[in-house]
């Protein structure tokens, strides 16, 4: 009796742990094989072949292996159903390859030793399968084999629910995502290599995860977007976009109220650009008589774009104290609940990022525990190695990112490990090599540029506070520099960042101070707003590596409405759902009610008030461009 006992015990265990395998349905009880090329398969039920098309109607385990021409694998039960692919050559001009239509989860095994070809060039008559391989639920791929997919029409794996990749060698091309997924998009392990041409090689619409493996992107657009978040605990990842290497919130996000090459990146949050009878000549022959009397007062505060001693465009420094630095930081601001839920967190691995756009670009917090993350470019001054909308912190790992300096967003100063940010008084050019030593001559690090640069950021445990650190390019000493707290910003546009919580005891400048810098008129400075030259009476004045302007003329230009406090000289323009405040003196300003910190305060040049000219600009979502050959500022 006992004996019986226990061989029943023993069997409900076994059939507990068959039934609870997340890749089998009823256990082994229908496997089979299926051969493409004879259109034969060894079971009788759950396999039919019709109109070129094998259709799989009940759940089990098949082997799959042959060639098949403008046809697809169709799935089409309530039942689990795994594929394995052992030598299979799919091709089809009318559709995706493999379409899982309806299922409890579907599998792809690419089995040890075989190498497998799936290719599409149309949507499937009739459905929205946009993807070579294609499910309408939960997907799973691994194995030891090799997939080489072509997605010639749009993309080349796609889930609307959760698409996992455990292992295996897989070749993705495609016309717009590599791998797509509704909702999350998972990587264990494996070679993965994508070439996404006109979309992106990881795109989620809640939450990609990286766990491991070995992750190429190259040709893309942007390298992986999530919709929600984006963790990353391990593996290796290389990534060439046209665009932004990693990022969150993507496109039509509400949350992104930031601006980049181009303006505002969310045209829902942005103020209406004018149209062509919406501009207000600013030239002051063109001001009412009666108004001239308080132009002088109402000019006060104005401030626009700002340009260092070379006249190259410079970013407003951003420095939010209190409560208001938690969730500023990039170009905008967004609420904690949203800071979160488009988060970028980057916890291990190896990460190396070539972008055009903005290399890391977090729509909510940016957080970087470990790991070794380097990123090349931007080359534009409209985008930045790194952009975010809420908290920026570093904690541990190693960062080094050479870029153009046109937009430098720095960690949060109480959130982050020791961090060297330098802007050079040069560009270099791409195979320069840079390199950090100690005093002792001990090198950091050492990086051969894929980019022309400008500028460079470097985060590591290896920077202590008080020692003092040498910057080489190509072997010749560019600056020396004593580490402090948080991050030590040097260089001529060192304040010229955007980022969060930026505290001011953490920047030491190894040039001579800009107080003691002359003021520099340039009367052949021009700006240019919507292809007309706005006409200034007092003219541009440099001071402390930023261009004032006189404020009455650049208000009336954008069409704000402009209100003068005399009893606090302060100035108040608005427009749409922006409101700007500025005061003599001041070099803290208010955009809608949140605390930006200036290089330069407004102050009185010739009885005009003078203002930054980038700060106003970027401020209600207008793009800057420096133009050094023809001595010009573009606004548009």
């Amino acid at each position: 009796m006992k004996k019986l006992l226990l061989v029943l015990l023993v069997l409900s265990m076994l059939l507990t742990s068959c039934y609870a395998a997340d890749d089998k349905d009823k256990c082994k009880e229908n496997t089979g094989s299926i051969d493409l090329s004879k259109k034969l398969a060894s079971l009788n039920e759950g396999i039919e072949f019709s109109n070129n098309n094998v259709n799989i109607t009940k759940g089990g385990d098949y082997t799959i292996f042959g060639n098949l021409t403008d046809g697809m694998i169709y799935i089409n039960t309530d039942e689990k159903v795994k594929l394995r692919l052992d030598g299979v050559n799919i091709t089809n001009s009318l559709g995706c390859a493999i379409f899982f239509d309806n299922c409890e989860k579907g599998f792809i095994t690419i089995e040890d030793g075989s190498e497998n070809f799936i290719s599409y060039n149309s949507p499937s008559c009739e459905t929205e399968a946009d993807a070579a391989i294609f499910s309408n639920d939960d997907l799973e791929i691994k194995g030891s084999g090799k997939l080489t997919i072509n997605g010639n029409y749009k993309h080349a794996i796609a889930s609307d629910d959760d698409v996992s990749v455990q292992n295996g060698s897989i070749i993705i091309t495609s016309i717009e995502h590599g791998i797509k997924a509704n909702g999350k998009v998972e990587i264990t392990g494996g070679n993965i290599d994508i070439s996404s041409k006109g979309g992106k090689g990881l795109k989620a619409d809640e939450e990609i995860v990286i766990e491991g493996g070995n992750i190429n992107i190259n040709e893309s657009e942007e390298g992986m977007e999530s919709e929600g978040t984006i963790l990353i605990n391990d593996g290796t990842i290389n990534i060439t976009a046209s665009d932004d290497g990693i990022n969150t919130g993507n496109s039509n996000s509400k949350s992104d109220f930031r601006f980049g090459e181009g303006g505002m990146k969310n045209p829902d949050m942005m103020p209406p650009m004018f149209n062509e009878n919406e501009m207000i000549p600013p030239h002051d022959e063109q001001i009412p008589n009666n108004d001239r009397g308080n132009r002088h007062e109402r000019e006060q505060n104005m401030m626009i774009p700002e340009f260092n001693e070379d006249k190259m465009p410079q970013m407003p420094n951003r420095d939010f104290g209190g409560k208001k630095s938690e969730m500023m930081g990039g170009f905008g601001r967004v609420d904690e609940e949203t800071a979160l839920a488009h988060s970028i967190t980057i916890n291990g691995g190896t990460l190396n990022i070539t972008a055009n756009g903005d290399g890391i670009d977090s729509n909510g917090n940016l957080t970087i525990g470990g790991g070794n993350i380097t990123i090349n470019g931007p080359e534009k001054n409209g985008n930045g190695a790194i952009d975010y909308a809420g908290t920026f912190s570093i904690t541990g790992g190693d960062v080094i990112a050479l870029s153009s300096a046109g937009m430098i967003a720095l960690p949060n100063a109480d959130k982050t490990q020791n961090s060297i940010s330098i802007t050079f008084d040069n560009k270099y050019d791409i195979g320069s090599v840079v390199s950090v030593k100690d005093e002792n001559g001990n090198e950091i690090i050492s990086k051969t540029s894929d980019n022309t640069y400008q500028y460079m950021f470097l985060s590591s445990s290896h920077i202590k506070e008080g020692n003092k650190y040498n910057i080489y390019i190509d072997g010749t000493l560019i600056e020396t520099v004593t580490a402090t707290n948080g991050v030590l910003t040097s260089g001529k546009k060192a304040n010229s960042g955007f980022g969060g919580g930026r505290n001011d005891k953490n920047m030491r400048p190894a040039k001579p101070s800009d107080d003691k810098k002359p003021n520099k008129i340039n009367t052949e400075i021009k700006i240019d707003f919507k292809g007309t030259d706005i006409k200034f009476n007092q003219s541009p004045v440099i001071k402390n590596g930023t261009t004032l302007v006189p404020l009455r003329s650049i208000f009336e230009a954008f069409g704000m409405e402009v209100n003068w406090n005399d009893e606090t000289k302060t100035v108040t323009a608005k427009k749409d759902n922006i409101t700007i405040t500025l005061q003599i003196g001041n070099k803290t300003a208010n955009v809608n009610e949140n605390e930006i910190s200036l290089n330069t305060e407004p102050e009185i040049i010739n009885n005009y008030t003078m203002v930054p000219v980038r700060f106003i600009s970027e401020s209600i979502g207008l793009n800057v461009e420096w133009n050094s050959a023809l001595n010009k500022i573009t606004i548009s």
